[in-house]
């Protein structure tokens, strides 16, 4: 029996000493398994790292992004994107993590990424009014200026009026449902002028007319402009417009350069869609005609666009439902004239006879010539390994 005992407790100690040798094979596989996990999250990370950055890069020069390489969190990245030329680039990250034992974990991220063009969320500065000039002012007569809104609480929105020099009123008989700044002088007075200005907001209570900072306007040359864009129509001289017509969408609107005068003034003309008019002349409006009546209806915006190199004259009964920029001055005479949407000028702006101005936000749609394109990356492919 004692033989046998000892036979047994030998197989048993044989038996635990294999057990603890498995056991301890299997932590230390278990323990080289997490390491290399964890080698591996730490390259995925250095590569997440390098792609986010090459990102930026390409948000920022879309054509000139390079190679990058870099470190994070003790890994190390390398990344190479490529392109046709086109508006698509392919980019390849590759982040190595280092471990003890001298071996290097790799780990790969592929995309591909598409640049894509926005529209600005709103209108430059300059074209923030619904009446700015580089010179003098002059408000007179039965002028109006209020905001007309649809989608945006009439509340919320101001039909501002600025000039950046002299700010003048003549008579009583105008109103603004707006702020009136000026930069160099306001006659009779800014007490005079109060009462010709009641801002439909004005929470903190501040003067509603007032001397302002300058707010800069550029100076624009048509021909210049059409060059620099996709022009879909050039007329060699002047252009009458009569009739209705319908031009573009708010994702593709229609440029048209004339390197004449524009005119629209035969009564019945109506002109829809989305428009921009660059007139290296002067704009001439006038009679029973309605200019942007229609168009897009989900926000209180332009449709339509009037620049001139010279000036732009409206009289009679005539209509826009526009923005309009002048290098040259905006007259306003005989008859009822009236802009829905907004004017900015070089000139000057002298107000006459009986004139309504209702703001609206100047289309972003239509303000290309002013700002830069503005992009978005859409990522269209992805895998990593």
């Amino acid at each position: 029996m004692d033989k046998l005992a000892l036979i047994i407790v030998g197989i048993l100690v044989m038996t635990g000493s294999q057990l603890v040798m498995n056991s301890q094979s299997n932590l230390a596989q278990s323990e080289t398994r997490l390491a290399k996990d964890q080698y591996e999250i730490l390259a995925r990370n250095a590569a997440l790292a390098g792609l986010e950055r090459v990102q930026q890069k390409l948000a920022d020069s879309f054509h000139s992004y390079g190679n990058v390489t870099g470190t994070n969190d003790g890994a190390s990245y390398e990344v190479h994107a490529t392109t046709n030329g086109s508006d698509e680039v392919m980019v390849q990250s590759m982040g190595m993590a280092y471990a003890t034992d001298g071996d290097t974990v790799e780990f790969y991220i592929q995309a591909k990424f598409k640049r894509r063009t926005i529209l600005p969320s709103e209108a430059p500065p300059f074209m923030r009014y619904a009446v700015i000039s580089d010179e003098d002012l002059i408000l007179r007569g039965n002028l109006t200026g209020q905001v007309y809104a649809e989608g945006d609480p009439a509340n919320q929105l101001n039909a501002n009026m600025h000039t950046n020099t002299n700010l003048q009123g003549i008579g009583n008989s105008f109103l603004i449902n707006g702020f009136g700044t000026y930069q160099l002088t306001a006659s009779p007075s800014e007490a005079s002028l109060a009462d010709n200005f009641d801002p439909n907001h004005n929470p903190a209570n501040a003067p509603v007319c007032y001397q302002s900072e300058e707010v800069p306007i550029p100076t624009i040359t048509p021909a210049t402009l059409a060059g620099s864009l996709a022009v879909d129509s050039t007329s060699p001289g002047d252009i009458l417009l009569v009739g209705s017509r319908t031009y573009g969408t708010r994702d593709n609107p229609y440029i048209w350069h004339i390197e004449g005068n524009l005119s629209i003034h035969s009564s019945g003309t109506i002109i829809n869609g989305y428009v921009m008019f660059l007139v290296d002349g002067a704009a001439d409006l006038r009679g029973n005609i309605e200019v942007g009546t229609s168009g897009y209806t989900g926000g209180d915006e332009s449709n339509i666009a009037i620049y001139t190199g010279l000036g732009v004259r409206m009289r009679g009964n005539s209509e826009i439902w526009g923005q309009i920029y002048s290098n040259g001055g905006v007259e306003f005479e005989s008859g009822t004239p009236t802009v829905y949407g907004s004017i900015t000028t070089k000139g000057s702006v002298d107000f006459r006879g009986t004139v309504n101005i209702f703001y609206r936000k100047a289309s972003p749609a239509l303000t290309k010539p002013f700002q830069p394109d503005v992009y978005v990356l859409d990522r269209i492919a992805y895998s990593e390994w």
